[in-house]
């Protein structure tokens, strides 16, 4: 049981995959929001959300910091960690008594 007073369990089965190699079909929408606070280091935000599919929709919101270096005019490479909330799915849940 979680801290939070809801409790449920994960049951086991397959996961179908299709040809866009997600489960369910699901389909996902994000974005980045990043603010340099230094030459080479971030803040950001992160979401990201299903935005179409069976009933294995999410949505995630996470902020991170970061580190980014340039390997080129057009290429980068960066290290990010990243904190946050996130759910959905149908998993079967059930309130604690």
């Amino acid at each position: 049981m979680c801290p939070c007073g809801i409790s449920g369990r994960i049951p086991r089965r397959p996961v179908e995959r299709r040809q866009d190699h997600t489960p369910d079909g699901v389909l996902p929408l994000g974005g980045q929001w990043r603010s340099y606070v230094g030459e080479h280091a971030f803040v950001a935000v992160d979401s990201e959300a299903a935005i179409s599919g069976g009933s294995a929709g999410y949505m995630q919101i996470l902020l991170g910091a970061g580190l980014s270096y340039p390997l080129s005019a057009r290429a980068e490479a960066s290290l990010e960690i990243d904190a946050g909330a996130g759910g959905g799915g149908a998993w079967p849940v059930a309130a604690a008594a």
